[in-house]
């Protein structure tokens, strides 16, 4: 279900959030393994999101884009565990999935140039959110 998909996306990125407030290691011990766990644990959350978010919305569709953008996000933290030492296959796979979020969506803002009702009501609910979002919808109206 489309809101079964959302949860599980939110969770994961809960997941991700509060690995990300465990320091990366650990005096006298390296790595913080409870860090590791929690965002292994938030990108096999997001995964099946992504996997199942294409299965039912398709592979282009906004609520698909935002989790492959949330999963690449959790995949690049996970790549950088060790210092500087990135793991090349997670920071290639984290770079792939966000570029598709940035292309779909870019993708999806240029089809909405040819509905201007979708798109006003897109650049009106920017622009109540708040400062960054009316940046936003005045950069995007431009």
């Amino acid at each position: 279900h489309p809101l079964t998909l959302g949860i599980m996306n939110n969770l994961g990125n809960l997941l991700h959030a509060r690995a990300l407030l465990q320091p990366k290691f650990i005096p006298g011990r390296g790595p913080n393994a409870k860090r590791e766990e929690e965002l292994q644990r938030g990108i096999k959350l997001l995964r099946e999101a992504l996997e199942q978010s294409k299965l039912v919305h398709g592979p282009r569709h906004v609520e698909a884009l935002i989790s492959a953008s949330n999963l690449g996000s959790a995949l690049r933290s996970l790549s950088s565990m060790h210092g500087n030492q990135h793991d090349p296959y997670l920071s290639e796979e984290a770079s792939g999935l966000i570029r598709e979020a940035v292309e779909g969506i870019t993708g999806a803002w240029a089809d909405l140039k040819t509905l201007p009702r979708a798109r006003t009501t897109l650049l009106e609910g920017l622009e109540q959110l708040d400062d960054e979002g009316r940046a936003a919808a005045k950069q995007l109206s431009a």
